[in-house]
């Protein structure tokens, strides 16, 4: 038997594909707005966060997302510097 702990233990381990991708196009909109809030987070890191968690992608719409952030990334300049396509 699981009890409440290990539950919570196994979620905080391994967010599922859908959470961290919400937490890429989260940290990518903190991005765009130059939020105080978005702490240590980089196009690079909000591109391999959102790569890693692109799973099965029936629509497409998700690697048209990192087409996105690839492309803001190439208009900013901390971008330009630290993303190779």
């Amino acid at each position: 038997r699981v009890d409440r702990r290990q539950r919570q233990m196994c979620i905080r381990d391994r967010p599922s594909e859908a959470f961290r991708f919400s937490a890429a196009v989260a940290s990518f909109g903190m991005l765009l707005r130059d939020s105080p809030h978005r702490g240590s987070t980089t196009f690079k890191s909000t591109l391999a966060l959102a790569q890693g968690a692109v799973g099965q992608d029936d629509d497409g719409a998700r690697r048209e997302f990192l087409d996105l952030v690839h492309a803001a990334a190439d208009l900013s300049p901390e971008g330009r510097l630290t993303l190779a396509r």
